[in-house]
């Protein structure tokens, strides 16, 4: 009997992360924390700093305002702007933690969005709907899950994934609503597993499934067990142009324009720099997430 997809999903994520994958995920992070920098006077950001006292929930306002956060040109997918808050979203846990996390959510939200074709893309928003799976493998790898309780979170989120593409034809702010709802998704069905709920293993493949539900021809998960698919995320420069050698110069360049754009100071861009690149305290992010997105 073939093991349901996110029970196999959901172990290729449980596997131990190596120092070099997660110095890899810093770079996510801080390009994460510059487009959050960038767009804090926006229309968005103006909404999300009323919706919550949270600052990793005001940020899934903010993500992706500026359309220059990383990509994954494969799935059509931008999956910083729905990690990194899902990630950095309990208080009490350690940097290292939020780093692997954050790994494990691009993994889920990359290999499912593989799987999904040109009539996926043509009425939904791959980021929403892949998104709640992938905040649910962040979070659950935040609180501790081992593999069942990740396909089980993923299960229930993908359950309740959406957002239509009917956004494009109007001036709103829909697209920044379905990276909050997916994150919000996410987040709980991880926590409700925590506290004891089962979810179907086989939500992807099975009948009236995601796939059945939501494409015509769907292909197989995305990556393998070897290596992590956050390798092949593209980050894009303050300017839009890809970076084709993503170094440290060329990331506090990015976080320098755009905190200049959002109204803070090079100091608060070298302090955002220094903590994504350098930091072990996680208390130091929450502390800059909370002066830069006050209530």
């Amino acid at each position: 009997m073939t093991e349901p997809l996110l029970s196999q999903l959901a172990k290729r994520i449980s596997r131990p992360i190596s120092e070099e994958t997660r110095q890899k995920a810093r770079f996510h992070l801080l390009d994460w924390l510059a487009c959050i920098a960038g767009a804090r006077s926006s229309e968005a950001g103006e909404l999300g700093a009323v919706i919550s006292p949270k600052p990793w929930e005001k940020a899934t306002y903010l993500g992706n305002v500026l359309k220059l956060g990383d990509h994954h040109g494969s799935t059509r997918i931008t999956p910083g702007a729905v990690i990194w808050p899902a990630a950095m979203s309990l208080p009490s846990a350690p940097f290292n933690l939020r780093i692997e996390a954050g790994i494990r959510g691009y993994e889920a939200m990359l290999a499912i969005g593989m799987a999904l074709d040109d009539h996926h893309h043509a009425h939904w928003d791959a980021t929403a709907t892949t998104g709640a799976f992938g905040a649910a493998a962040a979070f659950g790898s935040v609180i501790g899950f081992a593999a069942i309780e990740h396909a089980n979170a993923m299960g229930n989120a993908g359950s309740v994934s959406g957002g239509l593409q009917h956004m494009q034809h109007d001036d709103v702010l829909t697209r920044h609503w379905h990276i909050y709802n997916a994150v919000r998704m996410g987040r709980d069905a991880a926590m409700h597993v925590h506290y004891g709920a089962t979810g179907p293993q086989e939500l992807l493949e099975g009948r009236q499934g995601f796939f059945e539900a939501m494409t015509d021809t769907p292909g197989s998960l995305g990556g393998s067990e070897e290596g992590w698919m956050i390798d092949d995320v593209q980050i894009r420069s303050a300017d839009g142009q890809p970076i084709a050698e993503i170094s440290e110069e060329l990331l506090r360049n990015k976080m320098q324009t755009l905190a200049e754009k959002g109204g803070l100071t090079g100091a608060e861009a070298d302090r955002a720099a220094a903590l994504a690149l350098r930091g072990k305290d996680a208390a130091d992010i929450d502390r800059l997430l909370d002066d830069w997105l006050p209530i």
